[in-house]
């Protein structure tokens, strides 16, 4: 398989328009519940990957050409199995972008954080979840924002502990501060920046 270098992963939870997104991907990979998403914005996939009791009908019609990777075991979900054939089939270096990984569920939500958070390829990847308003990506080290300034953030630690978070840029700034977090934020200037001491955080960008 050629093996391309940016990859978006249309999963089963909240649904919003995310044609355009996912458009400008080199590779389109649909969960079986997340190929009705597909479906309804006229998105083509290029391989559906679960253990297809999710697919209604019409996306399994409209999508019976396309590629499909039936893994009926049910101790891994339909994301964990896609994060898998991902670490096959691609260089460990692609950037992987994650649509509709969120929903009222708050029990699939955070499950599907910890499967990104377990991949083990999430330290040479970049893996970013996109929903409705926002977008999301784990982050270590140093994070520099260019270019968002008034865009309100959040930076939260992720099942973790880290040493301390010190940001800059931000209406509120924070000094190493041990076990530190930062909710609705705003950016202040053209650029701002995120250094973690040890550990892992979320980062969310709101819209």
């Amino acid at each position: 398989m050629t093996k391309k270098q940016t990859i978006a992963l249309v999963v089963n939870g909240a649904t919003f328009n995310f044609s355009g997104q996912v458009k400008k991907s080199d590779f389109v990979i649909a969960t079986d519940g997340g190929a009705n998403h597909c479906a309804c914005f006229n998105i083509w996939p290029d391989v559906i990957i679960g253990d297809f009791d999710s697919i209604r009908p019409r996306a399994r019609q409209k999508f019976k050409s396309i590629k499909q990777v039936k893994l009926p075991d049910q101790n891994e979900t339909d994301l964990q199995k896609a994060l898998k054939y991902i670490d096959k089939n691609f260089d460990a270096g692609a950037t992987i972008n994650i649509f509709c990984a969120f929903s009222r569920q708050i029990d699939y939500s955070l499950f599907n954080l910890l499967a990104v958070w377990q991949n083990r390829w999430r330290e040479k990847q970049t893996v970013k979840f996109f929903g409705d308003g926002f977008t999301a990506e784990i982050i270590s080290g140093q994070k520099i924002l260019n270019g968002f300034k008034g865009r309100k953030i959040s930076i939260l630690p992720l099942f973790t502990p880290i040493e301390s978070l010190t940001t800059k840029g931000f209406k509120w700034n924070l000094d190493r501060e041990q076990s530190g977090f930062s909710l609705s934020n705003i950016v202040s200037g053209q650029r701002a920046k995120i250094e973690i001491v040890t550990g892992k955080m979320l980062l969310i960008i709101y819209n």
